[in-house]
């Protein structure tokens, strides 16, 4: 019989977890998108790419961007591209205009990430009503919400006023007990402080 080995893994500190969605190896996350939604618009794979990297800079982790991701960039579906030619591996920085809001969400993801610290405080999930949803509520003050879904979904919140500081939906200014996310979006709130 085969032998199997079982490998304890401890992790003392989430610090040490890297957290990502694209790197080298195999699809990056805009050929994965293309590979698995044949039939998406550009516009809907921009939803979820916006969605994929609110979940890495939401991780207590360490967040790991590949080169490219915050343009959409793709590898026009290779796998593993180290002998594939420029046409494959160079960064076409056309992108970064063509896909604009993609780049400027991610530079805010960066900005809020480092300005709050809010992906260190301790996190708890928060119960969903469907599937394709996650809510995470990090610390007392923030909550991070994804849906996947390809409708609007009604998510519970915690008690108190919540407002949104990041997101990929038009959403009202403050939110009371629920929260109803637009399809194929990402948000993040923060508790409005009682004055």
């Amino acid at each position: 019989p085969p032998v199997i080995l079982a490998m304890k893994i401890r992790h003392l500190n989430p610090r040490q977890m890297i957290s990502y969605v694209s790197c080298h190896d195999d699809m990056c996350l805009a050929d994965r998108l293309k590979a698995t939604l044949p039939r998406s618009t550009k516009q809907e794979r921009a939803k979820l790419h916006k969605m994929a990297l609110t979940a890495v800079f939401a991780s207590r982790g360490i967040p790991f961007l590949w080169c490219g991701d915050e343009l959409m960039r793709d590898r026009k579906g290779v796998h593993n591209c180290y002998q594939s030619p420029d046409s494959v591996n160079a960064i076409p920085w056309k992108l970064k205009v063509e896909n604009r809001d993609v780049f400027d969400y991610v530079c805010q993801l960066i900005q809020l990430r480092k300005a709050t610290h809010w992906s260190q405080f301790p996190v708890r999930f928060l119960p969903v009503a469907k599937s394709c949803v996650m809510a995470s509520q990090h610390g007392d003050d923030y909550i991070v919400v994804l849906n996947s879904n390809r409708s609007a979904v009604a998510q519970q919140l915690p008690e108190g006023e919540w407002k949104p500081v990041l997101t990929t939906a038009k959403l009202p200014a403050t939110v009371r007990k629920k929260l109803k996310l637009p399809a194929r979006s990402a948000t993040i709130l923060q508790r409005v402080s009682a004055e």
